[in-house]
């Protein structure tokens, strides 16, 4: 069978934005000693496209590497709620999608912030998830949630943080959250599989992830 596929992550390169506190990726390109070349990076476990395990936020929770590959491959719908900076997804956008969500393994989120990565605004006048929305998200069998912002809670800045309530509602669950989600568009009220897997990070609350999803070709 033939596929049309979709890379729904971010590049890696220096100055991408980052996370509230987050050490910025750094890449340097080396000469080994063989005359190969080799890239030293250094990188934070929640850089770019990423995604956050149970222990980022829950102290007992599974690290990364505990997850069997199985988990990252699945059926993800790719919801449409449109927002403005600062604008909540309610429980009602979520609730308007659940004939779709009883369907699937992850659950996408587009925005349409992602077309302001790379402009400072990203970073913290995003939309984010209120925390009824997010418990009505654990009301299915999910196993993932993403979406086209740096995180489903508010950031610091915007004086709208109180505490992490959906990274918390979600990772308790064990729901893994994705951050970064891009190219979402050509995608949107579709189901389609699709594939994220970690990198193996020993102990790890994260992992830079690439996120890709197919489609049959007739």
């Amino acid at each position: 069978m033939k596929y049309k596929w979709y890379d729904i992550s971010h590049v890696y390169e220096e100055g991408i934005k980052e996370g509230y506190g987050h050490l910025p990726l750094k890449i340097e390109h080396v000469t080994n000693v063989t005359g190969s070349k080799i890239t030293n990076i250094t990188i934070n476990s929640h850089s770019g496209t990423h995604i956050d395990a149970q222990y980022h936020f829950i102290d007992n929770g599974l690290t990364i590497d505990l997850y069997p590959p199985e988990f990252f491959a699945g059926l993800a719908a790719i919801l449409n709620i449109p927002k403005s900076e600062l604008e909540p997804i309610t429980y009602e956008d979520i609730k308007s999608y659940s004939k779709l969500l009883e369907k699937v393994d992850f659950v996408f989120i587009r925005t349409g912030w992602e077309d302001l990565w790379g402009e400072d605004s990203y970073t913290w006048k995003y939309p984010y998830i209120l925390p009824e929305a997010a418990n009505l998200l654990t009301k299915f069998k999910i196993r993932i949630v993403g979406t086209d912002t740096i995180s489903p809670d508010p950031s610091v800045k915007s004086g709208l943080r109180n505490g992490s309530p959906v990274h918390d509602v979600l990772l308790k669950n064990n729901i893994l959250i994705i951050e970064n989600l891009t190219n979402l568009k050509p995608l949107i009220e579709k189901i389609v599989e699709t594939f994220c897997f970690p990198l193996k990070i020993k102990n790890g609350d994260g992992s830079p992830v690439r996120v890709v999803a197919r489609e049959p070709i007739d």
